[in-house]
């Protein structure tokens, strides 16, 4: 229920998803952002797998694009929530044409932290992913906009995709 607050989780979440038409085609396609909690452990791994059931829901019609702030690395259960089934693959990993910038996401306004990347683009297998990236950009006085770095990723439905 929007504005509710599960598990251990310090703040209120949500996931915005919609269905999207490629005019050209009539494919139809998701996607999918969230938002998870900074500091519940279980409401992370929570969110994971609730958000791993209502994607496999949607996969079954369409590809389907994740993007958010996971407040969790690569190194643990929630990602592996995420998965380790093959559903969802992270865009990095998948680039066919490599990814440019740094590893991490997290900067929290100062410095880059090695090791931290928290935000991600994930996809199902149906989704080619062409380049990845995550940006480090600053302004004119050398500080960053955000404390995370933006994460792209140039990506292809497939041509067999619904």
């Amino acid at each position: 229920m929007p504005g509710s607050r599960g598990w251990d989780a310090a703040h209120e979440r949500i996931c915005t998803w919609a269905r999207f038409r490629d005019r050209r085609t009539g494919r139809t396609f998701f996607v999918f952002n969230t938002h998870f909690d900074h500091e519940g452990a279980q409401a992370r791994l929570e969110s994971a797998r609730l958000l791993h059931r209502v994607i496999a829901e949607r996969a079954r019609t369409a590809p389907v694009l994740l993007t958010g702030d996971f407040n969790t690395t690569e190194d643990t259960p929630p990602y592996r929530a995420l998965t380790a089934d093959g559903l969802l693959r992270d865009a990095l990993c998948q680039a066919e044409n490599g990814h440019y910038g740094p590893r991490t996401t997290w900067n929290g306004f100062e410095r880059l932290v090695p090791g931290r990347r928290i935000d991600f683009i994930f996809v199902t297998p149906d989704v080619r992913v062409l380049r990845h990236a995550i940006l480090v950009d600053l302004d004119e006085q050398g500080r960053f906009a955000s404390d995370h770095l933006p994460v792209l990723a140039d990506v292809l439905l497939s041509e067999t995709s619904h």
